[in-house]
């Protein structure tokens, strides 16, 4: 592993099928907020993604460098730099495909709108309940197990902790009893519902493997590390190397932030994840690293 590339669910740029690597993400499923309250000011490395985490740091007053492994990310990162519209990715198909069974579940798009209008935590909960019954559990149980199974790589699914599911949607219950329905920019996009555009921002982009990419760099080099969740999928000891190469590039007062979809390594991480108003993430762990 030492000086290559680090095999991990993401090299191979697609989350199914052969060939070229594809957009995955054509937005992100996750709160930039919590990465803008997080990091320091400065130079902050960040995984690009769709860019939409490295944009609102832009905006925020970080000088941002995004790196992606994937080039069809990074192409598409500086398409939205140039002004391109959003478009969708594989995982984001994916989640339009199984919208359209919500309908047939008694949660159509108008009832699904209606619920998002709200503005109440304590009368969401109550609403969420009634329209998330047993036939929405079974089908949230096969889309996010056995159909994705299915659908996605062996790696990438099996990143996914065992009754992913069921944990879903304690999560989704969890966020709709913290953040008001009707100015979350976010989770509406998990039921195929619109959400507002995310204004591009001028950021320097690279493609390259985030931890070949960090061993590069000369040391005191950043301030903080914004690493989404590219430690889901990873061998174990990726996360100790990550580590170790951002605190040898970091400068003083440092934070690394890493995301996971599996469990919480702690107290204080659960907390950041019910924080993150996209109700997806299991811990959001933060690592002073300078």
């Amino acid at each position: 592993m030492a000086g290559g590339i680090v095999e991990t669910a993401w090299k191979t740029g697609r989350l199914a099928g052969s060939g070229p690597p594809r957009l995955i993400f054509g937005r992100m499923y996750e709160d930039p907020e919590v990465e803008v309250t997080l990091l320091p000011m400065g130079r902050v490395l960040v995984i690009a993604s769709a860019g939409d985490v490295a944009f609102a740091l832009a905006a925020a007053g970080r000088d941002v460098v995004a790196i992606d492994i994937n080039p069809a990310q990074v192409g598409y990162v500086r398409d939205r730099m140039a002004g391109a519209p959003q478009r969708a990715g594989q995982a984001d198909r994916y989640l339009a495909r199984a919208a359209t069974a919500l309908p047939l579940l008694g949660m159509s798009s108008g009832r699904m709108r209606q619920f998002f209008d709200l503005d109440y935590p304590g009368v969401q909960v109550a609403a969420w309940r009634r329209l998330a019954g047993r036939r929405f559990r079974a089908a949230l149980g096969l889309a996010f197990g056995p159909a994705l199974r299915l659908a996605y790589r062996g790696e990438l699914a099996n990143a996914l902790p065992n009754g992913f599911a069921g944990e879903l949607e304690s999560r989704l219950e969890r966020g709709f009893a913290i953040h008001p329905n009707r100015s979350n920019p976010i989770a509406p996009a998990l039921f195929g519902l619109r959400t507002p555009p995310v204004t591009a921002h001028h950021i320097e982009l690279e493609q390259a493997e985030v931890l070949q990419f960090m061993r590069a760099q000369p040391p005191h080099s950043f301030d903080g590390f914004a690493l989404s969740n590219i430690t889901d999928g990873a061998p174990p000891d990726f996360r100790d190397e990550l580590l170790a190469a951002a605190r040898r590039i970091a400068r003083s007062g440092a934070i690394a932030v890493l995301r996971s979809l599996g469990a919480p390594r702690g107290r204080d991480d659960a907390r950041r994840a019910a924080s993150d108003r996209a109700l997806i993430w299991g811990g959001i762990d933060t690592v002073a690293v300078g």
